[in-house]
């Protein structure tokens, strides 16, 4: 069996590590929880399935209708790196 695996971090979008770089700031902005492992533990999670989106934006201590706002940030810097 072949694989392709592709990368984006630090190619399209300018953060290398998105956790790290975009979700955990955003986060902290919102008066979510500053522990980084944490949201890193729960971010997989949700990546896996395990959990759902609403119960990571709980988890984290952020409002899950602040999701949105999120997706459009990321929106955002992608727009300003290809114009």
């Amino acid at each position: 069996m072949k694989v392709l695996v592709l990368d984006a971090m630090g190619v399209i979008y300018s953060a290398r590590d998105d956790v790290k770089d975009l979700l955990c700031p955003f986060i902290a902005e919102k008066d979510g929880s500053k522990d980084t492992s944490k949201i890193g533990r729960l971010y997989l999670s949700a990546s896996l399935g395990n959990i759902s989106a609403f119960e990571f934006w709980k988890a984290v201590g952020v409002d899950p209708e602040l999701e949105d706002e999120y997706l459009q940030n990321i929106r955002s810097q992608m727009a300003s790196l290809t114009s």
